[in-house]
């Protein structure tokens, strides 16, 4: 492997798949406005904030493919670290951003991304092998040193989530899924019922999901009773029972038993 390959397995086993997202946030924050960092020394010390340690071989082998023109470069630090993304996940990602960053400022505030994401389908909760609220507690501590995600942030992220998924279709999906890319926009504004409330993951979150969402409710009474300005129907209108309370008494068999019954409706 080369040296970036060996850094990023340090990294993602220190800190799972968002440790390449905190390592491209700490570059940056140690480089100076021209894009570049000091030294190699600076470059060190940046990596060891968040606990990651490097040999000197690699390290050196990093030092070198990182300059260009005779400067640390931070951006070719970060290319080479985070690597590429398959073309597959790499548009899937893409896709996200542009759904969060619909302004198109280059960067999302971070309880945007939070309130975006949506458990309901993740294989850990579908199997009951852990709760809504754990695995959205989850992600909330992986951004939880952030105000605002940019978008290299992100895509460091999911570069950190893609190598523990061997198959595209797998990365496809589970992206696709945890913030409804695959769903209509109406049914976006329904899955606001199954997310997490992210205020309370301090504490003790309290999960919507199950027969709260709205899909489950069938009472023509439930159904759009909480939109503003709902049209209602006058009383005298509400002709509940009215057909059959005065019908005569049914003798016979049913279609549910063949004994003789004497029904009332």
């Amino acid at each position: 492997m080369s040296s970036f390959q060996n850094a990023r397995v340090k990294v993602t086993e220190r800190h799972g798949k968002n440790g390449i997202r905190l390592v491209v946030r700490v570059v940056r924050q140690n480089c100076g406005s021209d894009g570049c960092i000091a030294s190699g020394d600076i470059l060190r010390r940046a990596l060891r904030e968040v606990d990651i340690w490097i040999a000197d071989e690699d390290f050196s082998d990093i030092l070198s493919k990182s300059t260009v023109d005779g400067h640390l470069s931070a951006d070719s630090f970060v290319a080479q670290f985070v690597g590429e993304l398959p073309s597959r996940r790499r548009n899937v990602v893409q896709v996200l951003w542009e759904r969060l960053d619909s302004g198109r400022v280059g960067y999302i505030p971070a309880d945007v991304l939070l309130r975006q994401y949506d458990v309901s389908r993740h294989p850990d909760v579908v199997s009951r092998r852990r709760s809504a609220d754990d695995v959205a507690a989850s992600f909330y501590t992986d951004f939880s040193d952030a105000e605002v995600v940019p978008k290299e942030e992100l895509f460091a992220y999911f570069a950190g989530a893609s190598l523990g998924t061997e198959r595209n279709e797998d990365f496809e999906l589970r992206v696709a899924r945890s913030f409804n890319l695959d769903r209509p926009a109406q049914f976006r504004a329904l899955a606001e019922g199954n997310r997490v409330d992210i205020s309370t993951l301090g504490g003790t979150a309290t999960s919507t999901l199950g027969r709260a969402h709205p899909l489950y409710q069938t009472s023509a009474q439930q159904v759009g009773s909480t939109v503003v300005g709902a049209p209602q129907a006058p009383s005298e209108f509400n002709r509940k029972g009215a057909f059959t309370k005065n019908a005569p008494p049914f003798v016979g068999a049913t279609t549910l038993n063949t004994s003789i019954t004497t029904t009332r409706v």
